[in-house]
């Protein structure tokens, strides 16, 4: 660069002073939207310090390392800064000289021990607490320490309304403040308690108002387990204490549901699942799908919401969510405490179906059931439509049976008894088989219409044939019977003598007689 160093450091403490985003594009083409945070003189040269919205995290340059600010040079940005401020340049070159050798001495002093002269007040190096405070600020965050991981104990933990954190890491002989930012802290899953036991990544820094020394903390993880296990067991710790888990919130799973509605990805492999399994096993079954992400950080937000839309509606008997298997981070958005509130005040009946057999989420502990994959959620709800289905064909083959065996023991007293126990025996038939039909459409008519109509006609059919072997049938048509006078058929005339009586039955009545036989 051209100009002097101390104009260039003028210049910084004015962007400093502004706090707000710039523009900057550096010398190797790389760019950045950035908040100017300190300048200071370094072995290295003039650097500064600035928050990185890219990185999202405090970082070191060289200045010469920037080309343009807002797409202005430094030489633009210094000539407006003397238009509108006159003389504050030259004042700040002064104040500069008396800097400069300020960081001098402190450098020097902190190598090892140097010889200062002792005299009058002109070999005094004088410095405020401000400065001070400055001085060993900019000592503190160079390289060597920054972004260094810490492990210790959280107390004193409290969070503002800003969203920013402030606590201590402590452990058995010491104890250091510790300050988390609010995007920092948006990135966190886990509830910070105090006593929690955390590892940190974090940059050593001076509050210099008060001459604190603290850590600004940029990322941190429990202690021996996972960020994402440690938010699951708080948040499954905290649902059961508020009874969500409980058995007597639980709403009985309807037994031969109409309509499903199923919220999952529209594109994913659990609906193809469920309606593969429904179209085989429910085929009656109405399914209404509520598409949904079920992956990332709005998929529970979406999830919760297509709950209450399908409340809304009104018109599902029963809910599935679920998607396929994965890991924690894919499964993640069923842990997700919006979603678990949802489930629990749905007023419909809801069966998670999250992932493998070995996958548990928050949201299986609070839904009314719990399958192991979509498909198995799909096959539980028509598991009482397969029961039907099987006692109502074991009912078929043994009404069946049962009518086999009367047609042959009909046959058999047809030809060898009497047609009035014939005519009973034919009626209490006919009974039984019209109650065994009366009881099939009774429980046929919930799924199995059509399945009672056929059986229906076919027991209709065989009354219809156990009636047309009737003798009386026969008599309709202009046929008599002939008893003798012991109530015996007769059907041959060498069994009845001269004057025997008789007695003749018609389709209407009958008459007594007696036999007169005509010579030969």
């Amino acid at each position: 660069m051209t100009l002097s160093g101390k104009n260039i450091a003028f210049l910084f403490e004015k962007l400093i002073a502004t706090n707000i985003d710039y523009e900057v594009v550096f010398v190797d083409g790389d760019r950045d939207v950035v908040i100017f945070k300190d300048v200071y003189l370094y072995a290295n040269g003039l650097n500064i310090k600035y928050f990185s919205r890219k990185n999202n995290n405090l970082k070191t340059s060289l200045i010469e390392t920037i080309k343009t600010i807002n797409n202005k040079i430094t030489e633009h940005w210094i000539e407006e800064i003397k238009e509108r401020e006159g003389d504050a340049l030259s004042d700040f070159n002064k104040e500069t000289s008396q800097t400069d050798l300020n960081f001098k001495h402190v450098n020097l002093a902190l190598a090892g021990p140097v010889a200062v002269p002792i005299g009058g007040p002109k070999n005094k190096i004088l410095l405020s607490v401000s400065k001070l405070n400055k001085l060993v600020k900019k000592e503190l965050e160079q390289n060597k320490f920054q972004h260094l991981w810490v492990w210790g104990e959280v107390s004193n933990f409290t969070q503002a309304t800003s969203g920013h954190a402030y606590f201590n890491l402590k452990d058995e002989n010491a104890s250091i403040g510790a300050v988390m930012f609010r995007n920092a802290m948006s990135r966190i899953k886990f509830r910070i308690e105090n006593g929690l036991k955390v590892e940190v990544l974090a940059n050593v820094s001076v509050y210099a108002k008060r001459g604190n020394y603290q850590l600004l903390v940029e990322r941190m993880s429990p202690e021996g387990i996972g960020e994402l296990q440690l938010s699951f067991e708080q948040l499954k710790k905290q649902l059961a204490s508020e009874g969500l888990f409980d058995i007597s919130h639980k709403k009985p799973i309807p037994k031969y549901p109409e309509t499903i509605g199923v919220i999952t990805s529209s594109t994913g492999a659990a609906l193809h699942d469920i309606i593969k399994t429904t179209k085989v096993e429910f085929p009656n079954v109405r399914l209404i799908v509520y598409p949904s992400l079920v992956q990332g950080e709005k998929a529970a937000e979406q999830m919760a919401k297509m709950i209450e839309l399908a409340n809304k509606h009104g018109v599902c008997d029963v809910l599935i969510i679920g998607r396929g298997g994965g890991s924690i981070e894919d499964l993640w958005a069923f842990n997700e405490e919006v979603l678990a509130r949802a489930i629990f005040f749905s007023s419909i009946p809801i069966i998670s179906a999250v992932g493998h057999e070995i996958d548990f989420v928050i949201a299986d502990f609070v839904s009314d059931y719990r399958a192991a994959t979509p498909t198995a959620a799909a096959e539980y709800l028509s598991r009482h439509k397969k029961i039907l289905k099987k006692n109502l064909n074991l009912m078929e083959n043994k009404i069946a049976f049962i009518l086999n065996q009367r047609m042959q023991g009909a046959k058999f007293l047809l030809e060898k008894s009497a047609p009035q126990k014939l005519i009973r025996y034919i009626s209490r038939i006919h009974q039984d088989a019209v109650q065994r039909i009366d009881e099939l459409d009774k429980d046929g008519k919930i799924l199995f219409e059509q399945k009672h109509r056929d059986t229906y006609n076919y027991f209709h059919q065989v009354i219809a044939k156990l009636d047309a072997l009737s003798p009386f049938k026969v008599l309709k048509r202009g046929y008599s019977v002939v008893y003798n006078d012991k109530n015996e058929i007769i059907n041959d005339e060498n069994k009845l003598n001269e004057k025997d009586k008789i007695k003749i039955r018609f389709h209407q009545g009958d008459v007594r007689a007696i036999v007169i036989k005509e010579s030969k």
